[in-house]
């Protein structure tokens, strides 16, 4: 096993409030099998949570149960620090595999598989195997030499003679399939073939040295075998009849079965019969009168032997004697055996010339296919470790991401790599969410997710093309920034893979919790508005409702009221008066608004709204505060099955990575007008909007007025109240208790009261 060095320190980082191990070198893979696992990030995933290689996770998951645990993590890293030396290829996640990285004592079967399929690629003298090598099979095994399936072929590199007894082989013996594709021969068809040739030349030379029993007819023995083949049992048949008419002394229709009968309307049903029927009526004699009928079915066989020069010399008169048969028969009886002794297999043997099969099955060029397949299935026993070297590449090419999305999530945080737990990114409301993952069970995740306090949709994937089907049919995305104003069920998208195919997106369902602070701070607003909307089309409706109901009883009573006086047409007066009157009703509700306003402050009225605000969303925003702070990236990741060994919470940046809007692109601002159609009574509008403006103008002046003449009347009051205060002190001391006052002064009394009135006066003619 390789070792780190001793004074090698480990790096962590903090991420959502935990410290996890970052895996970045060759000795920190020493670090991952002494860190204890209350340390890692997760304990245990699911295969098909994870976005990699499946040859790769399989290799991992050693037990096969579709979930990958710590003990198999630390499997995976024990086997490649024991087969390798260098970990260059490891830090740079290479797919090249340098040969000399290899350990010569633990993996020395890996080395060797590793240079004769380099050895099969053309290329013996290469450094180094890349994984598409390790995976084109096809080419490794295309050299039935070193392919490891005992199966020789026909190759321009090997001599002319070995080519050509491949050639001869598989035309007589059979072939054999090779895993390159072609056709060849293995150990048992070079068996075969020397078994069965053998046989066939001996079976063969018993002709070649006949003494004339085997060919009696000479040249023509075999055509006449041929016809005698296609005679022979329907005469034996005949003769055998005619001995038991003989015999029986019976009629001639009754052995020849005379009763068979068929419908001569049907051909099937006679041509059956006759199949059915002997050759001809027997005879006492025991001869064949080939002049006499004959069954038509068996007519033209019978005369074609007999037109042989050796068949009608068993003819007397036209007539065949069981004598002269069974004297026929004797004669070709040898070669009747020797064909009978043909071997099965004799056929292809036949078509190829017989001088290239002698000796073929013991000479050298035969020892030397044999070895050639024998040192084939050897070189089987070095391929065999493809499968062991394939797992050394993928470990070397994927196990760091594996253990920085296990061993630690640093990858999930990284910005400039996508980690194997999420999916893809879904388009949505002209924002980024990259956090999405595959769900089996709605319910059930919803169940648990629920608890994280974070924001998620579901969506459901589909295609356009009825050939492309979603690897994936729900996924759950997190939204964990912005905010959920815009997002609905029914809402639509688009969500790319990291392969980046593109598949449309649809919300199909939510579990709503807060999504941003400045969210939160601005529901209150958003209640507000709305309970304020509410009130008002409640209370419009309601006066609707009682205008509609009182006009309906005017109706039905037979009370209408009466049709204004129709106005001339184009009268230009009745537009001012109208507008007058409208401009004068507006006047007096400025002024009835602006009397009720006069003695309320503006702060009081802001006071009032923001004390609303309050009562409304007070709670919601400390709520949502508080579902921000807590919000858990770990529940999250436990619903799709992940087991994470400790709390995770999701701060406002680490929100930010998941859910975003992409930054607008560098170049030219260019501002476009937009262009409008042309629309009758534009003045209308402009003359309505001059209107708002001039009563929204006339309010804001009003009040300011009213303000400034309370103003003044309170600083009036004030200063008469004042001089009066002063002028009271000023008067000299009164006589004692009960003394009368003056007579003559009593008028002077009243000259403060007048005094006070004058600035009331002053001010009423102000």
């Amino acid at each position: 096993m390789s070792k780190t060095n001793s004074e090698h320190v480990m790096t962590y980082s903090k991420v959502g409030g935990n410290y996890q191990l970052l895996i970045k070198t060759f000795a920190d893979l020493q670090a991952v099998l002494e860190l204890d696992e209350a340390f890692w990030a997760l304990n245990c995933v699911e295969i098909n949570s994870l976005r990699m290689d499946r040859r790769f996770l399989a290799f991992v998951d050693g037990n096969n149960d579709g979930k990958i645990r710590t003990d198999e993590i630390r499997s995976a890293v024990r086997f490649y620090l024991d087969h390798v030396l260098d970990g260059k290829g490891f830090e740079n996640e290479s797919e090249t595999l340098e040969l000399a990285s290899i350990n010569p004592e633990k993996g020395a079967a890996l080395l060797e598989s590793a240079k004769l399929i380099l050895k099969n690629l053309n290329k013996p003298d290469a450094a180094s195997l890349t994984l598409a090598e390790l995976r084109n099979d096809k080419a490794i095994r295309s050299r039935s030499y070193n392919n490891g399936d005992g199966v020789v072929t026909s190759d321009a590199e090997q001599p002319a003679e070995i080519n050509a007894r491949i050639d001869l082989i598989m035309k007589t013996a059979g072939t054999a399939d090779d895993i390159s594709g072609v056709k060849g021969v293995n150990a048992a068809i070079l068996d075969k073939f020397a078994l069965e040739s053998a046989a066939f030349l001996a079976w063969d030379d018993k002709i070649t040295q006949d003494d004339g029993t085997l060919l009696c007819f000479g040249e023509n023995t075999a055509a006449v075998y041929e016809k005698f083949l296609g005679v022979k049992e329907d005469i034996d048949n005949y003769f055998l009849n005619s001995e038991t008419l003989e015999f029986f002394s019976v009629e001639p229709e009754r052995v020849a079965k005379k009763e068979l009968s068929a419908d001569v309307r049907a051909p099937q049903e006679v041509k059956a019969m006759l199949e059915k029927s002997v050759l001809a009526l027997p005879r006492t004699d025991c001869t064949l009168d080939l002049n006499d009928k004959l069954n038509p079915l068996l007519r033209a066989r019978i005369e074609a032997f007999f037109a042989l020069k050796e068949g009608a010399a068993l003819l007397n008169d036209g007539k065949l004697s069981a004598a002269a048969w069974n004297d026929f028969k004797k004669i070709i009886a040898p070669y009747d055996g020797w064909c009978k002794a043909k071997p099965a297999f004799a056929a292809a043997y036949t078509a190829v010339d017989k001088e290239m099969l002698k000796g073929a099955g013991t000479d050298e060029i035969m020892t030397t296919l044999k070895m050639a397949c024998t040192n084939d299935l050897n070189a089987g026993t070095a391929l065999a470790g493809i499968d062991m070297l394939h797992k050394l590449m993928l470990y070397q090419r994927y196990l760091k991401e594996l253990l920085n999305n296990f061993v630690s999530l640093a990858q999930l945080f990284d910005l400039e790599a996508n980690s194997p737990l999420q999916t893809g990114k879904l388009i949505m409301d002209g924002r980024h969410f990259t956090l999405a993952v595959p769900v089996k069970d709605m319910a059930e995740h919803k169940r648990i997710v629920a608890d994280s306090n974070i924001c998620v949709l579901y969506i459901e994937l589909s295609s356009t093309a009825a050939a492309v089907v979603p690897p994936w049919k729900t996924l759950a995305v997190a939204v964990t920034s912005g905010n959920m104003r815009n997002l609905f069920i029914g809402k639509r998208g688009l969500f790319f893979t990291v392969e980046g195919e593109v598949f449309d997106a649809k919300v199909t369902a939510f579990v709503e919790q807060p999504v941003s602070i400045s969210e939160a701070l601005r529901n209150p607003f958003y209640r507000f508005a709305s309970f304020v909307g509410d009130q008002i089309s409640k209370f419009f409706n309601t006066k609707s409702a009682t205008a509609q109901k009182e006009m309906g009883g005017k109706l039905s009573s037979g009370k209408l009221p009466p049709a204004p006086a129709a106005a001339a047409p184009g009268s230009g007066s009745m537009l001012l008066m109208g507008g007058g009157i409208g401009i004068a009703a507006l006047g007096s509700s400025v002024a009835f608004i602006t009397k009720q306003l006069q003695n309320v402050s503006v702060w009081d009225i802001l006071s009032v709204i923001l004390g609303i605000i309050l009562i409304f969303g007070g709670p919601v925003v400390i709520v949502s505060l508080v579902k921000l702070y807590c919000r858990d990236l770990s529940r999250f990741l436990e619903a799709t099955g992940c087991a994470v060994n400790r709390k995770m919470r999701m701060n406002r940046k680490m929100g930010k990575i998941f859910t975003f809007l992409p930054i607008m692109p560098d170049g030219k601002k260019i501002r476009l007008r937009v262009a409008s159609r042309p629309s009758q009574g534009s003045w209308k509008y402009t003359l309505t909007g001059l209107l708002v403006t001039l009563i929204i103008i006339a309010a804001c002046a009003g009040v300011w007025y009213m303000r400034g003449v309370e103003r003044n009347r309170r600083t009036c009051i004030s200063a008469a109240t004042a001089e009066k205060s002063v002028k009271q002190s000023a008067k000299p001391c009164t006589k004692a208790a009960g003394t009368p006052a003056p007579a003559a002064k009593a008028p002077a009394a009243k000259a403060p009261a007048a005094a006070a009135k004058a600035p009331a006066a002053a001010l009423q003619k102000k």
